[in-house]
């Protein structure tokens, strides 16, 4: 009776990853069905990056002259990338970004050089990210996301002291799970 029942639960599980292979192989590959149009806020597969994205697509359709709008749409296509794993996303962040900076170059659009150090470090561009986030620590040096880029960059560029130290700096200024 034994070996019949172990048969059997062989064939059960055969089948079922059978299945999943072919569920899988079926499957479209992530990210391929987002639309970046305007993912509906409604649809229940929406994610948080597609909710991102349709608030972002919002407020430049009713400010389009304003880089907020632009930053927005720069994170949430950021964060897509990283949900899906399709780093095409961080090539459309760059675009809004730019055209982020086409709107404002000046230093009111702060935002907006914090978001091109965080670019610059998923394209593992890390001296530039340094130069970029230690510009936007200059303008302001009491916000602690200035210091995790610059940690990023030290650490990806071997200067582990300046990296502890630039750590300290931001666990300091917000000593919570944020920071880590």
């Amino acid at each position: 009776m034994r070996p019949k029942f172990l048969i059997i639960i062989g064939i059960i599980l055969s089948g079922l990853a059978i299945g999943g292979i072919l569920r899988a192989m079926t499957k479209r590959a992530p990210g391929a069905e987002v639309a970046l149009s305007k993912p509906s806020i409604l649809d229940a597969k929406a994610t948080l990056a597609d909710r991102q994205l349709q608030a972002a697509h919002t407020t430049i359709e009713r400010a389009p002259a304003d880089p907020r709008g632009y930053n927005q749409l720069c994170v949430a296509l950021m964060k897509k990338a990283r949900e899906t794993g399709d780093f095409s996303f961080n090539a459309k962040a760059e675009t809004a970004l730019k055209r982020s900076f086409e709107l404002s170059a000046s230093a009111e659009n702060y935002d907006a050089i914090k978001l091109q150090a965080a670019l610059l470090l998923t394209y593992h561009r890390f001296g530039e990210a340094l130069e970029v986030a230690r510009r936007a620590q200059d303008m302001r040096p009491q916000d602690p996301m200035n210091y995790g880029a610059i940690t990023d960059a030290l650490v990806e560029l071997g200067d582990y002291q300046a990296a502890t130290e630039a750590a300290q700096t931001m666990m300091d200024l917000r000593p919570d799970t944020a920071s880590y």
